[in-house]
């Protein structure tokens, strides 16, 4: 291995998105929060044997059923 070996930069990003609507037929009304979305993001650094992570994540506001 050099030692200018450069590491490497990997990742992934994932968005899930919910929209409200009425529905007569089942009595749900459509509150004023109309879209919910739950995002995260992986980010990993490797370099020869060193390597790290991080995972953000984000529920403005959250998707109904999750906690």
């Amino acid at each position: 291995m050099s030692a200018h070996s450069q590491g490497k930069l990997t990742g992934n990003i994932e968005s899930t998105f919910q929209y409200l609507n009425e529905d007569t037929l089942i009595g749900a009304n459509q509150p004023a929060q109309k879209g919910l979305i739950n995002s995260y993001m992986n980010v990993f650094y490797t370099q020869g044997k060193f390597k790290a992570g991080m995972r953000v994540e984000s529920y403005l506001p959250r998707i109904q059923g999750y906690p």
